[in-house]
């Protein structure tokens, strides 16, 4: 039987712990019956400061690492239109099949055009994550308001952005490729449709499809199970856009028909090797660490949230777990090149950005709703451990719905929180003390990069944390104490950014400075250039075609040719010694020893009918007897530094031998 005190609590949906039932009792009103969100007037330098830091703080969160990654692919292709018959040779050029389908290529071409590839990279990267960040507020202001609002946006800026397999992808990358725009567009794009209009919306998922099509399509997924979700009529253009699709497939239209064609064994064992996160069946147990927190963190804000909101959540929600499915059981050659499963990077981002919501609604409801909310908080820091994540957010899940309402010991909530508090600090310590053992070897630019320390996690603890007080009430800007915590944290978070945002290593710009590499170029005349564990990049020294390496290989199930091209010379290159059995599986193996460059291999690759023109490598890895071939030298503006075989080695280079294949040749002859 519950007591009359506690009938109120329950009704108010607080948990009848003692102190509640109290409060309730001596006809204080439940913090609960206030509304969520803060007044939305407020001085407007309050405002400001909160725009200052919010931006400061999400390009702290998002360094910017230069010409790398992706944007190394959207940068060589406007190199490549630009010197068809030198860079636009490139294996990954040559056999493109990405580009025709974006007009991101045209805008980064004409930024480099203007003020060169260093900056007009840069500028690009700035614009776009502007853009998302303005596109995330936009949206999620149509479900929160005041501190909500504002915790929310940070939570989206420092908790972890990666989804998918081998967390290989993330949303809103500082790097310059057109995901970010696609992405913006989207949040964009779905911001107008959750406001009713849709002729907006739909030109603005056009706008994004111009960019990326992969990904806006789960944008426009998720928008019309949205609309469905409010009127199942909407529901009737599932069956009509499938029925279309089957026909125009069967009919062999173009793109389509690939709906039907299966990858050959052949091509599929490149893709396997080089592209398994296209794969979900091949997905490491810990890719699914992330899925596990997202869901259980989805799953509590529907339980709270209005009907609006739980039509957004469900929608996401749907369209990643059914794009995952569907490209686990279907792994056809449009299926695999659509990756539907990027449809994840919906539902995380709705995942970080409920967070805050979820911190403020189970905050407020006392006894196991607090509880909750710090298991919670332990799966987002265990994000990477399926285990930690997997039982911390069924925790959660469980106190959320198995408690709610019942009476719940205070002492366990402060054991749950003092758990929370002893887990965050201890994984600060273990990350903060791999991140100084992994990088120690490494000189000062990189143990001090802005990049390195994130992998601690650092902001993750620290910024959820300043989220979930600002949503909870914590933080009082109407004070001035707390007007003045608000100008410190501005000041810090925009000096630190102003300092350490440009986290490009020397070798990196140097590169796109294009200083010191006339002279490679001057040797270098025509032909292939094999660089011994080349960064991907050195096309910009030389001005001419990589023969091999691992970034060509991103594109392998876009292009069969390419695909078969590139395992051939990587095959090549492990016969000849200058790439072990490992370097096939870059995501799943690691090497047992760094090759070294002999007459042997030379002779070897030379040789052979396909092979480069020219083979560059750091003198430091060259055998005396293969060093006295070498054409020349070259010393590179900057030292380049690599990640060895053994556990605290580092290989370093700025001293390049060149070796001109046709000496081996005319040897042979």
């Amino acid at each position: 039987m519950r007591s009359k005190a506690e009938i109120p609590a329950l009704a108010t949906g607080l948990e009848a712990t003692p102190s509640n039932v109290a409060s309730l009792a001596s006809g204080a009103t439940p913090f609960c019956s206030r509304p969520l969100t803060a007044r939305r007037g407020g001085s407007w330098l309050l405002r400001l400061l909160g725009i200052l830091s919010l931006t400061a703080l999400w390009f702290a969160c998002r360094p910017y690492i230069g010409v790398d990654g992706d944007a190394r692919l959207y940068v060589g292709r406007v190199l490549a239109d630009l010197d068809p018959r030198g860079v636009g040779l490139d294996l990954a050029f040559a056999h493109d099949g990405q580009s025709r389908f974006s007009v991101f290529p045209h805008l980064l071409s004409l930024a480099v055009g203007r003020i060169g590839v260093g900056p007009g990279a840069m500028a690009v990267t700035v614009a776009g994550m502007c853009l998302w960040l303005a596109s995330a507020a936009f949206l999620l202001s149509r479900f929160f308001s005041g501190r909500l609002l504002w915790a929310g946006l940070v939570c989206v800026a420092v908790l972890p952005p990666a989804y998918g397999g081998f967390a290989m992808f993330e949303w809103a990358e500082a790097v310059a490729t057109p995901r970010i725009f696609a992405e913006a567009l989207g949040l964009g794009a779905l911001g107008l449709l959750v406001d009713g209009r849709r002729f907006f919306a739909v030109a603005v998922i056009i706008a994004s499809a111009a960019f990326h099509p992969i990904m806006a399509l789960p944008v426009l997924a998720a928008g019309l199970v949205f609309l469905g979700l409010g009127d199942c009529r909407w529901f009737l253009l599932l069956p009509a856009a499938a029925a279309a699709g089957l026909a125009a497939a069967s009919a062999g239209a173009p793109l389509t028909a690939r709906l039907f064609t299966a990858v050959d064994p052949l091509w599929l064992r490149v893709i396997v090797a080089r592209s398994p996160q296209v794969l979900p069946l091949l997905w490491p147990a810990n890719s699914f660490g992330p899925a596990a927190c997202h869901a259980a963190t989805l799953l509590i804000a529907w339980s709270l949230a209005d009907r609006r909101l739980r039509r957004i959540l469900v929608a996401v929600t749907l369209v990643g777990v059914a794009g995952t499915i569907i490209a686990a059981a279907a792994p056809t050659q449009l299926i695999m090149q659509l990756q539907l499963w990027r449809a994840l990077w919906l539902s995380s981002m709705f995942a970080a950005a409920s967070f805050a919501f979820c911190g403020a609604a189970l905050w407020r409801r006392g006894g196991a709703s607090r509880a909750a909310l710090a298991l919670l908080a332990i799966a987002w820091i265990g994000l990477d451990n399926p285990v930690v994540s997997g039982v911390a957010g069924l925790g959660a899940i469980a106190l959320r719905f198995g408690w709610a309402g019942r009476p719940f010991p205070e002492r366990w909530v402060w054991i749950t929180w003092g758990m929370a508090a002893v887990f965050a600090a201890a994984t600060l310590v273990s990350r903060g003390a791999l991140v100084i053992k992994t990088f120690s070897p490494f000189p000062a630019e990189y143990q001090w990069s802005m990049t390195t320390w994130l992998r601690s996690g650092a902001q993750v603890v620290v910024g959820g944390g300043a989220a979930l007080a600002i949503a909870i009430g914590l933080t009082r800007l109407d004070r001035p104490a707390g007007r003045a915590l608000a100008v410190a944290t501005t000041a810090v978070l925009a000096l630190v950014t102003v300092v350490m945002w440009d986290d490009e290593p020397s070798v990196t710009r140097a590169r796109v400075a294009d200083v010191g590499a006339a002279p490679l170029r001057a040797v270098l005349a025509d032909g292939s250039v094999y660089w011994l564990d080349s960064s991907g990049t050195n096309w910009l020294w030389t001005g001419r075609p990589e023969w091999w390496s691992q970034t060509q290989g991103a594109g392998v199930v876009f292009d069969r040719q390419l695909a078969l091209i590139w395992d051939h010379r990587l095959t090549e290159l492990i016969a000849a010694g200058l790439l072990t059995p490992a370097d096939r599986f870059i995501y799943q193996a690691a090497r047992k020893n760094d090759p070294v460059v002999t007459l042997g291999a030379l002779s070897k690759l030379c040789r052979d009918p396909d092979g480069p023109q020219w083979i560059v490598s750091p003198v430091g890895r060259v055998q005396g007897p293969a060093l006295s071939m070498a054409v020349d030298r070259w010393r590179a503006p900057a030292t380049e530094y690599h990640r060895g075989a053994s556990a605290t080695g580092v290989l370093a280079a700025r001293d390049f031998a060149i070796f001109d294949c046709r000496t081996f040749k005319a040897s042979a002859v």
